[in-house]
Order: C-alpha cells, then sequence, then structure tokens
C-alpha cells in the first residue's frame, strides 16, 4: 500500500508533546500511533476503545449516549452530522 496522502489534526501543543513523551516510551511515534487508531478502526468498523459520555469535550459540552452506541461508520457519520453539522 502506498504511502500517498497526509493527515492534519489541530491539537494543542501541550496534549501532543505528552501524547508523544508516552508512545515514544512505548516505541511508537504520534504517526505510527495514529496509523494504527485508523487501521483498527477500518478493521472493527467502530472506535476500538470505550468512550466515557460523562465526561465533557474540550468544549465544555457533554457527549450524549448514542456516541457510545456508533457500533458503524454510517452511525458515527449520522450522529456527528446531528450533533455538528
Amino acid at each position: 500500500m502506498s504511502q500517498d496522502t497526509y493527515l492534519q489534526i489541530r491539537i494543542s501543543e501541550e496534549e501532543k508533546e505528552a501524547a508523544r513523551l508516552v508512545l515514544s516510551r512505548m516505541g511508537l511515534s504520534l504517526s505510527g500511533a495514529v496509523k494504527i487508531f485508523l487501521r483498527q478502526v477500518v478493521q472493527d468498523q467502530r472506535i476500538p476503545f470505550p468512550i466515557d459520555t460523562e465526561k465533557t469535550t474540550s468544549g465544555g459540552t457533554k457527549l450524549e449516549k448514542p456516541l457510545r452506541k456508533a457500533e458503524t461508520i454510517a452511525e458515527w457519520n449520522s450522529f456527528t452530522k446531528r450533533k455538528i453539522g
């Protein structure tokens, strides 16, 4: 598989550095960890870890229960369109 595309995300410098430190202790780069995450999402057709809906997002709004129940990409897209779009 060719490596011919880029993915850009925006996070705080502190969050990036904290993640880099943790991942480097595991022998991973940020890029490598994101690749593993995305491969797992595609393989399982869901986010590969539980999401605590009681915590708030960085914007301060509470996440709703449909987020936890989204098992497929289509369900996730449907949920995010209702909440964001």
